[in-house]
């Protein structure tokens, strides 16, 4: 990350973590505040925050989650997907498992799906981000990296905002593609 362009990243392995701060170096960790999210019940989208800013409680921040909703290829799936976003009032949703073929958005009601799947076809693995109409004007770009990994960078006051969605494979996957995600 360059010293030049600020960022605040969202990232997570197994939770979802926020860095909080300003930019994060290597040779300085201690100016990164990470603020960990609790467990949500099975099945629900991560949202559940803990000790962070007052900003966030007045209602100035970014409802956002993370879901591993393990198929939007069954009739309803979307609707469902977005009919919670709603209920929690969730403002941007990285999911995972979303197991769309190809790359691109999809419009419906008042949010934006950007996903990346599979460049064969195939329905499986699949990320992507769901953007509420709020945020929409702030998306600066969406990069769908592969079919496992995703971002989008939302354009700030004081500093850009990159949320990546990851879906990496598991323990019993073959050491090659384990190998390759993490290259990517």
């Amino acid at each position: 990350m360059h010293r030049n362009s600020p960022t605040l990243t969202l990232i997570g392995w197994g939770s979802l973590v926020l860095q909080v701060g300003g930019c994060y170096d290597a040779n300085h960790p201690s100016n990164v505040k990470n603020v960990l999210v609790k467990k949500p019940p099975k099945n629900k989208p991560w949202i559940w925050i803990d000790k962070i800013d007052k900003q966030l409680e007045q209602g100035n921040g970014i409802n956002l989650g993370s879901w591993n909703v393990r198929t939007l290829n069954t009739p309803g799936a979307l609707q469902y997907v977005l009919d919670t976003v709603r209920s929690y009032k969730i403002q941007l949703l990285a999911l995972q498992e979303v197991r769309w073929p190809n790359k691109g958005s999809v419009t419906k009601e008042n949010m934006t799906l950007f996903y990346s799947g599979t460049d064969n076809g195939a329905q499986e693995n699949g990320v992507g981000i769901i953007v509420h109409d709020c945020l929409l004007p702030h998306v600066k770009i969406f990069e769908p990296v592969n079919d496992r990994i995703c971002y989008i960078l939302l354009k700030g006051k004081y500093f850009d905002i990159a949320v990546i969605s990851c879906y990496g494979p598991t323990e019993e996957k073959e050491d090659e593609k384990k190998t390759n995600f993490m290259r990517n």
